[in-house]
């Protein structure tokens, strides 16, 4: 079903916003890109078909306006600004919002069905953000799903969210209209949370991670959704844990909300980055990277490892002194730098992501894959490799 509105492009509502054209309409609203005309910016305009009702006295005006008004203190930079609401003079209200730019998530997993690791986490910790200080202001988003998540290009950082859509799901229940994702509601209810609680839009976060790291929707059972089997290496991992707690039936185990899942993130890839172990050669290592080796850090670092010996290689002289194929010195251990610490990968993060979605498939399809890694010396392969 979809609604008709008296409203076309070329229209200006209220002396205020010029209609542009129509980008779509469904049960509830009609959304156009407009102008607003006094300070010329381009905006979202989504307005709602008289049917529902359409004047100061009504009920669902009421709720309309609240839920407007909720949606003007979201302040957070991952979520979408809201600019202005009203009703037009014919009974047709209206929601105002900035135009975004990018794609939804949901274009982005149907055409890319697996997301590398560090992207998950990455989208996951801004959903999260937004939905921190939404839950810390008393307001839940209630329909949270892979198409109400923008994943944006601003000023150069790709992946960029935005979370669009607070308050939607009140209006639709206002009218009797039926969530847009009734498997996921049935889901919620099932697990023992209020679909109107920030539990439950913990739960759906945990739906749309789930479908990020496997590439695979929840399948359904019996009306509500069944996530399959995490892939081995990511159910062992911290993150499997957080998925696991975002969608427990147990509520002792759940995040309370937007701000417990965010500390439970932050704590993943802080393990994350203290488990990349690098066995780095002095000459693998620039002068600003030696600097920031402390003198005690690679002491203690030394004591942990004994020196590495390799009977098959010999001093020999520096060729300046005349003599063919020289390799350098074993290093005492204590001029050796050989370290457990991060290593930036600088310059390679998009082929290391480019890996990680491969490993990512090959553990969610059970089918192997050759990557071949090329260049020339010293522009980094082994690092990236490590």
């Amino acid at each position: 079903m979809s609604v008709e509105v008296g409203l076309q492009p070329g229209d200006v509502v209220e002396g205020r916003y010029i209609l542009l054209e129509e980008l779509g309409r469904g049960p509830l609203f009609v959304v156009f890109r407009a102008l607003q005309k006094r300070v010329n910016r381009h905006v979202i305009l989504r307005a709602v078909a008289p049917a529902f009702k359409g004047n100061k006295g009504d009920s669902f005006f009421g709720d309309f306006e609240k839920e407007a008004l909720l949606s003007s203190r979201l302040r957070h930079h991952n979520t979408v600004i809201f600019f202005d609401f009203g009703l037009t003079p014919e009974g047709t209200l209206y929601r105002v919002s900035e135009q975004l730019g990018g794609e939804s998530l949901r274009v982005r997993l149907d055409r890319e069905k697996i997301l590398p690791l560090p992207q998950v986490v990455k989208i996951v910790r801004q959903i999260a953000r937004s939905l921190g200080e939404a839950h810390s202001m008393g307001i839940v988003h209630a329909e949270l799903r892979p198409e109400s998540v923008i994943l944006m290009n601003l000023q150069g950082e790709d992946d960029f969210v935005k979370v669009i859509a607070y308050g939607i799901s009140a209006l639709r229940a206002a009218v009797g209209l039926e969530p847009k994702n009734r498997p996921l509601v049935q889901t919620i209810v099932e697990a023992g949370l209020d679909p109107l609680s920030p539990g439950a839009d913990v739960f759906g976060l945990g739906m749309i991670m789930y479908e990020m790291m496997v590439g695979l929707r929840p399948v359904m059972d019996g009306g509500t959704l069944k996530p399959p089997a995490l892939p081995l290496q990511v159910e062992s991992s911290l993150l499997g844990r957080v998925f696991r707690r975002a969608t427990s039936y147990e509520a002792a185990d759940r995040f309370e909300d937007g701000n417990a899942f965010l500390a439970a993130l932050d704590g993943f890839e802080a393990q994350t980055e203290a488990s990349r172990v690098v066995q780095v050669g002095r000459s693998a290592v620039n002068s600003k990277e030696m600097q920031a080796l402390s003198r005690r850090d690679v002491e203690a670092l030394d004591a942990q490892e004994p020196p590495r010996t390799n009977p098959g290689l010999r001093e020999r002289k520096n060729p300046l002194e005349g003599e063919i194929g020289w390799r350098p010195p074993i290093l005492s251990s204590s001029r050796r730098v050989r370290a457990r610490r991060r290593v930036p990968i600088v310059g390679r993060r998009r082929e290391r992501d480019d890996i990680m979605r491969v490993c990512a498939e090959v553990s969610g399809q059970r089918q192997g894959r050759v990557v071949l890694v090329g260049g020339g010396i010293g522009v980094g392969k082994t690092r990236l490799m490590r």
